[in-house]
C-alpha cells in the first residue's frame, strides 16, 4: 500500500479568535464575487479587511482598493482561505487578491477587520482612501459599526501583523 507523508505536523495551541477579512458571525452575512482591478503600479494585489469601491476595468462587477476610482464605497474584502501562496505570473504578497482575481466582497454582515487608532463599540467607521485601511479618521464609511474595541485590553492577545483587530457591522453600503 503507497502512504503518503502527514499534510501538517505542526499546530497553533490556540485557534485563532479573528483573522481580518473573516466573517465575524455565522449567520445574517452577504459576499459578492467581484473582479479586483489593480490601479497601483507596481501591482500591490487587494488585501483582506479592507474597504473596496466600485472600479471600471473589468466591467460592471469590477472593484477597487479604498476610492481610489473616486466612486462609492461597495463593501470590505473578505478573506479567501484558497487562495495560492505564491503566484508566478504577477508575483503579490501572500493572502491578496491579484489584478482580474474573483475576490470575496462582503456587502452586509459583521467582519473582523484590522484598524489603525482606537475605536470602540457603537462608533462610526472611517477608512483611508488611498489604501481602504480601516480606522477612527478619513472617509466616513455609512452604514457601518464598530462592535469591538481596539485596541483591546492589555493581555488581550486578538492582534495580527497589521494592527489591532476589530468587529465592523455592515447594514448597508448602497452599491452592491
Amino acid at each position: 500500500m503507497l502512504s503518503s507523508g502527514a499534510v501538517q505536523t505542526t499546530y497553533n495551541r490556540y485557534i485563532n479568535v479573528g483573522i481580518a477579512g473573516m466573517p465575524a458571525t455565522e449567520t445574517g452575512w452577504d459576499i459578492s464575487t467581484r473582479l479586483f482591478e489593480d490601479l497601483v503600479s507596481p501591482p500591490a494585489g487587494l488585501p483582506f479587511g479592507v474597504v473596496v469601491s466600485q472600479g471600471t476595468k473589468h466591467g460592471d462587477r469590477s472593484v477597487c482598493l479604498g476610492t481610489l476610482s473616486g466612486r462609492s464605497a461597495v463593501g470590505i474584502s473578505a478573506r479567501d482561505v484558497t487562495l495560492a501562496k505564491y503566484q508566478l505570473t504577477n508575483p503579490i504578497a501572500v493572502d491578496r487578491y491579484a489584478d482580474g482575481d474573483n475576490a470575496a466582497i462582503m456587502v452586509r454582515g459583521d467582519i473582523w477587520v484590522a484598524v489603525s487608532g482606537s475605536v470602540a463599540p457603537g462608533g462610526q467607521v472611517f477608512f483611508n482612501a488611498s489604501t481602504g485601511v480601516i480606522g477612527a479618521s478619513g472617509t466616513v464609511l455609512t452604514g457601518a459599526t464598530f462592535l469591538t474595541t481596539a485596541p483591546l485590553a492589555a493581555g488581550n492577545i486578538m492582534k495580527n501583523p497589521t494592527g489591532q483587530l476589530a468587529v465592523v457591522r455592515l447594514v448597508a453600503l448602497g452599491q452592491f
